[in-house]
């Protein structure tokens, strides 16, 4: 997902608001909020579609808390090979809050992925997500979130998320069930079979061969491989085919 389809994405939720009324917030003020040595805090706005609020980020990923935006946190600081995924949590979880009632509990999210540092390193960051304000409709217009830095018990480039929403089961549950639906790389019984031969080595003449297809056929099977998995080879291919259980490399 590029920036300008990311940031259509937030201009698609905030124009769904339909009341600007606040009604809750969680704290009255943001310096009752303390952080630990690894750990950043900030709000969003979906009204203005901007951070309200930010700070930690000096210590956390070595940026000032004041000059980063929506979409340095959301997107451009966020891992290539998480950035959609991420995206896509974002987008269903505020949609849906944007668009229900929530209860003065709120919904919350918690999702680990990692974030680019401003020396270019990554470190694995766990974001706990919450309502900090919301309309007379009792709908998110403003969420929290503290980012903390997980790196040194968690060493996976696998993203994790969960999220609750007191009272409402069944809502989470479709709600967790749509995003993983999505997230789950949908691949057509074509896809499937290149993917297993080029787990077995064989070359594009071989694949083509087995399956009857031409080799510029193959190459089109492999290259919308590469678009949808998000490398850029065969081994990334198969490296991010087997974390995902898709195939068994041994």
């Amino acid at each position: 997902m590029t920036n300008d389809e990311f940031e259509k994405e937030i201009e698609a939720l905030s124009n769904s608001i339909k009341s600007n009324h606040i009604l809750f917030k969680k704290w009255e003020n943001y310096d009752s909020i303390i952080l630990l040595e690894k750990q950043a805090f900030y709000t969003v706005n979906w009204l203005t579609k901007k951070l309200d609020f930010a700070k930690g980020f000096e210590k956390l990923l070595g940026y000032n808390s004041q000059e980063l935006s929506l979409l340095d946190i959301s997107h451009n600081l966020i891992h290539p090979e998480d950035q959609a995924k991420i995206a896509l949590v974002i987008k269903e979880t505020v949609h849906y809050c944007i668009n229900n009632p929530i209860p003065k509990e709120g919904m919350q999210l918690r999702i680990s992925y990692r974030m680019r540092k401003a020396n270019g390193s990554y470190i694995k960051v766990m974001r706990h997500t919450g309502l900090y304000e919301k309309n007379d409709k009792d709908q998110l217009t403003t969420n929290y979130s503290f980012l903390n830095d997980i790196s040194n018990f968690d060493t996976s480039t696998k993203m994790r998320w969960e999220m609750f929403l007191e009272g409402k089961d069944q809502d989470m549950e479709k709600l967790r069930n749509k995003i993983q639906e999505i997230l789950e790389t949908p691949l057509s019984v074509r896809e499937k079979e290149v993917l297993s031969y080029i787990a077995q080595e064989y070359t594009n003449q071989e694949i083509s061969n087995k399956l009857f297809i031409s080799v510029e056929t193959v190459k089109y099977h492999k290259k919308n491989l590469f678009k949808k998995f998000e490398v850029s080879s065969v081994l990334g291919l198969l490296k991010k085919a087997s974390e995902e259980g898709i195939i068994e490399l041994y």
